[in-house]
């Protein structure tokens, strides 16, 4: 069997989300249970498709194909894929179908549109996921960390000395208003708040987050709408870098625990309270981070999607 993975060629933000996360997590899975795992990071038109697919290799064996949504994917696309792939299982990484819109009945438009017989979808987002499973067979998952990063992260020497209020490794320049009234909202409130970094130098990224006293989870929307978007890939850096991570009150976060300080999504003042209260309480500060820390380490990237491949394609 081999575990084959079919992304974009990375660029820009691209590299920092596959690099650091997916790639280092899906290499663990293959070797977890003993398959060939093969990158395919392809620099093609992605809008039309099949140009990418014309790049794929022909494969006899059995076959994990994993790819990102894509509302341009049709069934031709699956088809000629199978066609080279014959024995392949179809999975899906989405985490901005969402965006594509309702239809009349208020159901997703992406989602409907999905032209392929999914093996596997898998989400970020519960709701999502809910509505997805009754179309082909779903899951949800964190977009946590990987196990090959968080050994990386103790074999740096990092700088601990605590710098800057919070860390957001997101960006403000997506058209959403909703992140640059966050943002100038704390900055108006006296905190020190890095963004807009465009950094994807690993060991220069944990440094910040480690000079930082916490990393600004938010669900503010990663495109220009108003929805909010569940991914979060560079939150959990945070607790082993020995920051505390905070968040929004998402109904997905809240799932996680208490030891994931809340703010009201919007409330700006709220957020600059939490972060401020948990500057000056060392004891709350350093329990937060060994509770944050466990509860990665139990929810790796490698371990979601070894508990999800065991139940739906292994």
């Amino acid at each position: 069997m081999i575990f084959y993975a079919l992304f974009p060629k990375v660029f820009r933000a691209s590299a920092s989300l596959y690099n650091f996360t997916l790639f280092p997590a899906f290499k663990k899975v293959a070797e977890h249970f003993d398959i060939e795992y093969m990158p395919f990071e392809i620099d093609g038109d992605w809008a039309d498709g099949n140009e990418v697919i014309e790049k794929l290799p022909s494969i006899e064996d059995e076959v994990i194909f994993i790819t990102t949504y894509n509302n341009g994917w049709t069934r031709e696309h699956y088809d000629s894929i199978k066609s080279k792939m014959p024995n392949a299982k179809m999975v899906w990484l989405g985490s901005d179908t969402h965006y594509d819109g309702k239809t009349e009945s208020g159901s997703l438009v992406g989602l409907e549109n999905i032209q392929w017989p999914l093996d596997l979808y898998l989400d970020t987002m519960k709701d999502v996921v809910t509505e997805a499973s009754s179309l082909f067979p779903s899951e949800h998952y964190y977009w946590s960390i990987s196990e090959s990063i968080i050994d990386l992260i103790d074999s740096f020497d990092l700088n601990t000395a605590k710098k800057y209020d919070s860390i957001c490794l997101c960006s403000t320049d997506n058209g959403s208003s909703v992140r640059k009234e966050m943002f100038q909202a704390l900055d108006e409130a006296g905190l020190w708040v890095l963004r807009n970094l465009n950094e994807h130098n690993l060991e220069t990224i944990l440094n910040f987050y480690s000079q930082s006293w916490t990393a600004l989870g938010t669900t503010t929307p990663c495109m220009n709408s108003d929805l909010r978007s569940m991914k979060g890939f560079r939150d959990w850096i945070a607790p082993f870098c020995g920051t505390v991570l905070i968040y929004d009150n998402f109904p997905d976060i809240l799932d996680i625990g208490s030891f994931v300080p809340i703010y009201k999504y919007e409330d700006w003042d709220d957020a600059a309270r939490v972060i401020k209260e948990l500057k000056t309480n060392s004891y709350v500060y350093d329990l937060i981070i060994k509770k944050q820390k466990q509860w990665a380490l139990e929810n790796t990237l490698e371990k979601q999607l070894i508990r999800i491949f065991k139940k739906h394609l292994l």
